[in-house]
C-alpha cells in the first residue's frame, strides 16, 4: 500500500509540471490562450542593401473586425500598449479572426522606421504570435576599434559617419544592447568634418555583458531632438555573464518519476 501511495503522489506531481515527466504535457492551447505579437525592426544598409533583424519596442493598438468561424475568448480590443523587445501574450482576446493593428516605434538614439505609424490586417489564429514589421534604411559607420576588453577598455573611440554635422550641437552617440535599450548617451568631439570624423568618450563597460551592442550617431536639431544617421557595431569581450540558476528538478521531489 504505501508503494503505491508513492507511486500516486509521484505521478500527480509529473502531470502538474509537466516537464520532464514522460513526455510533459499536451501541444494544445487553452480557449483563452489568444495570441502573441512581437515587434521586428528591420535594418537595411543604404550602401549594401543587406538586412538585420534587431530587437525593439513599439506601441500597439488591435481591433477586432470579425471572426473566422467559431471564436473563443472575448477581448475585442486592445488599447495602446507596449510590447518587445520579446513576443507579449494578449490573453483571452477573440481568435480566430480578422484583427487590425496599428504600431509605431518611437525610440531616442536608433534610425527611426519609415512610415510613422503602420496599420495591418491579420488573420489570426489561437496561440498565433503575429510579427509586426517595421524598415530602417541606416548609413553603416566605421568604428575603430570596433572589438573591446571591457575589462581594459581604450579610452576613445574613433567613428566615421557620413552625414554628421554640429551645427546645433556636437553629434549624439548612443549605445544601444541587444534589446533595445540605450545604455548610455555621449557626446562626440569633431576631428574632421567633412570627411565625417570624429570621436568620443568610452563609459565605464565594466558592467556590460559579452555581445555586439549598437552604435548610433545622431546629429542635433535646431529643436533639440536627435536625428539618426547611421550606424554600427561594437563588440565587447572579458565579462562573461553569470550562468543562470539551476532549477531542481521536480521528478526527484518526493520520489522518483515512474516511467
Amino acid at each position: 500500500m504505501k508503494t503505491k501511495l508513492i507511486a500516486l503522489t509521484s505521478s500527480a506531481l509529473c502531470t502538474l509540471f509537466l516537464v520532464g515527466c514522460s513526455g510533459g504535457g499536451g501541444s494544445n492551447n487553452p480557449p483563452d490562450r489568444g495570441f502573441d505579437l512581437l515587434p521586428d525592426r528591420i535594418e537595411i544598409s543604404q550602401t549594401t542593401s543587406s538586412q538585420i533583424h534587431r530587437p525593439t519596442v513599439m506601441s500597439v493598438i488591435g481591433t477586432f473586425l470579425e471572426p473566422l468561424g467559431t471564436t473563443t475568448g472575448t477581448i475585442e480590443l486592445i488599447p495602446t500598449t507596449q510590447i518587445g523587445p520579446g513576443p507579449r501574450n494578449f490573453f483571452n482576446t477573440r481568435v480566430p479572426a480578422k484583427w487590425r493593428f496599428q504600431y509605431w516605434e518611437s525610440f531616442m538614439g536608433q534610425v527611426p522606421c519609415v512610415g510613422g505609424v503602420h496599420t495591418v490586417e491579420r488573420n489570426v489564429h489561437l496561440g498565433e504570435m503575429e510579427k509586426l514589421p517595421c524598415y530602417a534604411y541606416v548609413f553603416p559607420i566605421s568604428i575603430n576599434p570596433s572589438t573591446v576588453d571591457a575589462v581594459s577598455p581604450p579610452s576613445t573611440i574613433a567613428v566615421e559617419a557620413e552625414g554628421i554635422s554640429d551645427t546645433y550641437g556636437p553629434p549624439q552617440v548612443a549605445i544601444l544592447d541587444e534589446f533595445g535599450n540605450v545604455r548610455a548617451s555621449i557626446a562626440a568631439t569633431v576631428t574632421n568634418l567633412g570627411k565625417g570624423q570624429m570621436e568620443f568618450t568610452l563609459p565605464n563597460v565594466s558592467t556590460y555583458y559579452n555581445g555586439v551592442y549598437q552604435i548610433t550617431v545622431n546629429n542635433v536639431s535646431a529643436s533639440g531632438r536627435w536625428e539618426a544617421v547611421g550606424a554600427g557595431e561594437l563588440s565587447l569581450f572579458g565579462n562573461t555573464p553569470p550562468s543562470p540558476p539551476n532549477l531542481p528538478d521536480p521528478c526527484s521531489i518526493p520520489a522518483p518519476c515512474l516511467f
